[in-house]
């Protein structure tokens, strides 16, 4: 689903006037990804998404520590927001790979 300017605009909208609210909390996604009313943040990482694992994908490897870190604080804003889609996000790696 492609998410329109008109749409965008209201979430900078919404984000700007609550930031009064939450001058504590500050942080900006690479993306959001609009999930029916809400949304899930994302970012574009210029590495791997994940350590460990095995370079064939045979073995799952587990997402990077500062990278959920990062995430979570997005999540915690959107949902702070009350537009947050739940406890989730994602990072697109170096690999093309969707890291959740």
């Amino acid at each position: 689903m492609e998410v329109g300017r008109s749409q965008v605009e209201i979430v900078v909208t919404a984000v700007v006037m609550a930031l009064d609210e939450l001058d504590d909390l500050l942080g900006d996604p690479d993306l959001l990804r609009l999930n029916g009313e809400s949304y899930i943040a994302g970012d574009i990482k210029s590495g791997s998404g994940e350590e460990g694992g095995s370079d064939d994908d045979s073995e799952d490897g587990k997402p990077k520590v500062h990278y959920a870190v990062q995430l979570a604080l997005y999540t915690d804003i959107l949902s702070r927001l009350g537009m947050s889609a739940g406890r989730r996000a994602f990072v697109w790696d170096i690999h093309g790979r969707e890291v959740t």
